[in-house]
């Protein structure tokens, strides 16, 4: 329904209401018009929706799919009125078998014999036997019977109502009724007093007045012996057996004593460690012998031994300079040994594999007539066939006339070969001649004769300085 203008004063614009709204609906401008106004549910626009599923105490006409909260069985529902609780409560039943608390509820007194099971005559209950718990069985023979530890009545054997009289009964003092009851005194060791009827009959350890026992509520302990003769020989403690080492406790003998008392004054505490150092492998603390050994790397460098320690086998790090041998000085010629250098390792390299040096004769010269020198003889023995060289070294001097000197060389006095050096007019100093010549030769002794001398003049002198054979090839 749409709402109708009116006439209004200046500024004020009059509308009239629409009819038909029912309990909780809302007025709603519907449009952009002044006057377009009709009612529309509570759930519209910016309220609650009208559809969902609320709890409610009582029903709305509004909503749709409300849900009215009551209490069910066994509960309560107070309302507490607008802005105040709902409250559930639990119901107990007056009987009270159910006792209701603030937070829990619980178990109150059975109230009756339904409610137990069959509390009433006890069926749910087994009787007791011998062995196992129970209900007591009905007496089934009257007052005057008893309860059997089986589990059974019985009647008395003394008959009638009352407690036989031949029962073996203790009792504190004789009874003229009863034939075989027995007085309870007490007896070594022991006090009995009379609590007097309903009272107790009390036996109680007397201890001695020495302090010797102790009587506690519940049980007696030795206190403290009071001489000797209680301990048996305590005095020499001879009763004793002495103590063991790591076993049973004892007494202390008189050569222990002895040994404690030859201790020195601050023992070493066993606890105290030895401790392995350096290169060094065992220790432990002091309560038994230790070692202590070397340690040898596992590279072989070092050898232990029971009793010593050696160098092993080193590597070329550990020597310094092992390979170069800088570290190591030149072997002396004739003096101390030592590295060989590069060079003479090169001049042994360069010698042949067999020589004979047969040095020079003399440091002098010797004067021999003109074309004649004693010829010089070789004896050697070489040791497979092949070329040998023979090598000389001569001095000559004051050969008087312009010629040469001639060295000749003879194997098995055969001319092999001639070596001629001009010599000056007159030669007042060392002139050399020297030559060599390389010959075949088997294997075996060797025979060679060399001669120097003065080709033409009249004198000469003439010394030999080096003389040698070597092999080749």
């Amino acid at each position: 329904m749409t709402a109708q203008s009116g006439l209004g004063f200046s500024g004020i614009v009059a509308i009239q209401i629409p009819i038909g709204g029912a309990t909780g609906t809302v007025l709603t401008k519907l449009s952009a018009a002044n006057y377009d106004y009709d009612w529309q549910p509570g759930g519209g626009g910016g309220g609650a929706p009208t559809d969902a599923e609320y709890v409610v105490l009582s029903l709305n006409g509004t909503l749709t799919d409300e849900r009215v909260l009551v209490g069910g069985a066994g509960l309560t529902l107070t309302d507490g009125g607008a802005g105040g609780n709902v409250t559930l409560d639990v119901g107990a039943n007056a009987d009270g078998s159910i006792i209701i608390n603030a937070d829990d509820i619980q178990i109150g007194v059975l109230a009756t014999d339904a409610q137990h099971g069959n509390r009433g005559n006890g069926t749910l209950h087994t009787p007791f036997t011998a062995v196992l718990d129970g209900f007591a069985p009905a007496s089934g023979g009257g007052t005057a019977n008893f309860l059997r530890a089986d589990g059974t009545w019985a009647v008395p054997p003394g008959g009638g109502g009352g407690a036989p009289t031949n029962a073996e009964y203790v009792v504190l003092s004789l009874d003229g009724t009863l034939t075989d009851e027995r007085v309870l005194v007490g007896g070594a060791g022991l006090t009995l007093t009379d609590g007097g009827p309903n009272g107790n009959a009390t036996l109680d350890v007397v201890a001695n007045a020495d302090g010797s026992i102790v009587v506690n509520a519940n049980d007696i302990q030795v206190g403290v012996l009071a001489n000797d003769a209680q301990h048996g020989n305590l005095g020499g403690g001879s009763l004793h057996a002495l103590a063991i080492a790591s076993g049973a406790a004892g007494f202390l003998s008189g050569a222990d004593k002895q040994t404690i008392d030859d201790l020195p004054a601050n023992p070493v505490d066993e606890s105290r460690n030895l401790t392995a150092g350096a290169g060094l492998t065992g220790g432990g603390d002091l309560s038994a012998d230790r070692t202590f050994d070397v340690g040898a790397n596992a590279d072989g460098s070092i050898v232990v031994n029971a009793d010593d320690i050696q160098v092993g086998v080193i590597s070329d790090a550990q020597h310094g300079n092992l390979s170069g041998g800088a570290l190591h000085a030149l072997a002396v010629a004739s003096g101390a040994a030592g590295f060989i250098s590069g060079a003479d390792q090169q001049k042994l390299d360069d010698l042949p594999d067999w020589y004979v040096d047969y040095g020079e004769t003399n440091g002098s010269f010797t004067t021999t007539a003109a074309g004649f020198v004693t010829a010089e003889t070789l004896n050697f023995v070489t040791p497979a066939a092949g070329t040998y060289r023979i090598m000389w070294y001569y001095e000559t001097k004051n050969d008087t006339l312009n010629g040469v000197t001639r060295t000749r060389v003879q194997l098995n006095a055969a001319d092999q070969a001639f070596a001629d050096i001009p010599i000056p007019l007159t030669v007042t100093v060392d002139v050399p001649c020297s030559g060599y010549r390389e010959i075949a030769l088997g294997a075996g002794a060797q025979t060679l004769t060399i001669d120097c001398f003065p080709l033409v003049g009249t004198t000469a002198e003439v010394r030999r300085r080096r003389l040698g054979v070597i092999r080749v090839a």
